[in-house]
Formats: C-alpha cells, structure tokens, sequence
C-alpha cells in the first residue's frame, strides 16, 4: 500500500549552476552522544551569490519527540524539532521526519559570501534518541556563464512490495536531464524507475540511504514501481530532483613547452592557453611518469580569460628525463574538465 508522498516544491530556472552534496549518515544522536557536525563544502563559490540553498535532513526515531538544535557555523537555523513531514509505520514502531530548510538567505549574507564550505551542527538537547539517515545539500551559484533548470519533489513516500507511484516532473518533452532519486529500504530491495523511452532498475541495501543518478529524455512523468517481493521493502523515497544544466566551457590546452635548469633543478615551463568561451574557476597541473606523480602545482584561484594564456612553472627532481605526462584539471563552479599532453625531457 502507497502511504504519503513527494510533491514538488522547487521549480525555477536561473542564470547558475548546481552544487550538490548528499552525505549518507545513519548516526544515533542522544544524551550520549549528543553532537554532529558535518562540513559542506560549495565548490569554486569564489564570492557568487546563491540563486537557492537547500538543506533536507532524513531522521528516524522509535520513541516520542525529541529537542534538538541545527546551526550553521554561529547561525541557529532552528531549536525546534519540527518535521516538513512525518510517516508513522505502526508495525516497524518507526517515526520517519523529513526537514527542508530554504538557507539561501543565509549563504548570502557578507559572513558566508567568502566561503567555499561551512560547517553544519546537529545537536541533541533532550528527549528521545533519534537517528539521523541522511543530508541533502543543493546549492545553484549565479553566474551569466551557466543556465539551470531545477525541479525538485520531496517529502516522505513509502512503497511496498509491489507498489507503484507516477510523479510528474513539471518538465517539456523531449527535455535531456539528469534525474536524483534519493530513497532507502528497511529490507534489501529492488526499483524500478521509467519515463516515455527511459527505464532503469535500481537495488536498494538494507537500512541505508542512497543516491541515484540516471539520464531522462523524456521526464513529463516519471514512474517508480517497487518489484515482487516477499523479502522487500518497504522502499521510503525522500526526493526526486530533476535538472538540466549548461555552462559554457573554457577549454585548456598546452600550447608551449619550454625546459630550463634552475638551482640544480629540471624547471618545466607550461605556455597554458584558454580557447574556451569562459574563464576557469580552478587549475590542478600534475606531471607524471609511468604513471607516478613527480609534481603537483595548484591554482585556487586563477585569471584566464577566452583567449588568454599563462605561464606556469612546475620543477622536476634532477635526473628525471624521457616521457613524462601532464595532466590538467580545471574547473568552474560544478564542473570538472581534464586533459592530458605528453611531453619528452631529454
């Protein structure tokens, strides 16, 4: 029997791109042990406002209510224990209470602009035990480089062996988009997931939340359905995020190599040139030989337009001569792109 439900409570589409982090928890927070904190980490923010900042904790309890406390680093987000929704299964004697917080205020005060990562505290300050399932962190960063569309359904579904929900997705036909669904099972059990065109299957462990992430072309409605089974279930659905998200690329390349020695050092000289149409975020430069990191150089935070170009120097042990690799990384707000160039050392 299908109890409760996910609806959408997110739909927008805004000039940014997507952060996401899910941190599955399972932790037992009582007089005991009364504190977690959790770092959550906004990759290559570098001062962009937030366009959205979600937060979604899981917890589960079999006792009455409890007093508890969330803080993001010195900010109270709330001192009271008061679920978005809740689910009582009787016969597992589980509570079941999901939380949405809308933080974006908060991540764009002048305190957390600056910051690529804060700190989450969750606090036990009386009554019952509770255990804490799982965190869900969705953050879209402004910038005129990148579009998002962003849907996102939550609440608290429960399906048992056999059951079968229909979401609709608030998406156009034809969409190609990245479907989330974060959901667990109390038993070891297996889903299934379809759309017009699009069907995926999904294995659920027992007792611990997860993350899955499939592609949908045609996401109207998307379809999950439990499989038969007198071992299964029940599957509890937390939330189903659909997006779709485009962020012009810058594009490295090597474009000169020159050797010099220096201080009885092999001083590697990378000509690095942008022929992309936006400026990365980051740069990682590896060398390697035969596999084996020889040398590591990283740029938090760089300037390189479309069509600009930078010299960076790496150093060699000495003696180090032949085939080398570099590798570089780059990346720009949620985006990671890698490349890799062969070079000879004689």
């Amino acid at each position: 029997m299908v109890r409760g439900g996910i609806e959408t409570t997110i739909s927008m589409k805004s000039n940014g791109d997507i952060v996401t982090l899910f941190k599955p928890i399972d932790q037992v927070l009582s007089s005991n042990h009364s504190k977690l904190q959790l770092p959550l980490n906004i990759t290559c923010r570098r001062g962009r406002r937030a366009a959205l900042g979600l937060l979604e904790i899981v917890v589960e309890s079999k006792e009455g209510s409890a007093d508890w406390k969330l803080k993001l680093e010195d900010i109270n987000i709330t001192r009271q224990f008061k679920p978005t929704t809740s689910l009582n299964l009787e016969d597992k004697q589980l509570n079941i209470y999901k939380f949405a917080y809308d933080i974006t205020s908060i991540l764009n005060t002048p305190e957390f602009l600056g910051k690529e990562g804060v700190n989450l505290v969750i606090k036990h300050e009386g009554g019952s035990p509770f255990r804490v399932k799982s965190l869900l962190f969705d953050v879209i960063l402004e910038d005129t480089d990148a579009t998002t569309d962003y849907v996102h359904s939550t609440g608290l579904l429960v399906l048992d062996s056999g059951d079968e929900c229909t979401i609709p997705t608030k998406l156009h036909a034809g969409y190609n988009a990245t479907a989330r669904l974060i959901a667990y099972s109390l038993r070891k059990a297996s889903l299934e997931v379809a759309t017009t065109g699009d069907h995926y299957s999904i294995n659920l462990d027992q007792g611990l939340v997860e993350e899955h992430f499939f592609t949908v072309t045609n996401p109207i409605n998307i379809s999950i359905k439990t499989k038969q089974s007198p071992q299964g279930g029940p599957v509890i659905v937390s939330s189903l995020t659909i997006y779709r998200n485009e962020v012009k690329a810058p594009i490295l390349e090597i474009c000169g190599v020159y050797y010099t020695r220096r201080m009885g050092l092999n001083v590697v000289s990378l000509r690095i040139c942008n022929k992309g149409d936006s400026s990365p975020d980051k740069l990682i430069i590896t060398l390697l030989r035969k596999g084996a990191i020889m040398n590591t150089i990283s740029e938090q935070s760089i300037a390189l337009p479309p069509g600009g170009e930078l010299v960076k120097e790496i150093e060699l042990a000495p003696g180090v001569t032949g085939e080398l690799m570099v590798r570089l990384v780059w990346l720009k707000i949620g985006k990671r792109w890698m490349r890799d160039h062969i070079i000879n050392i004689e």
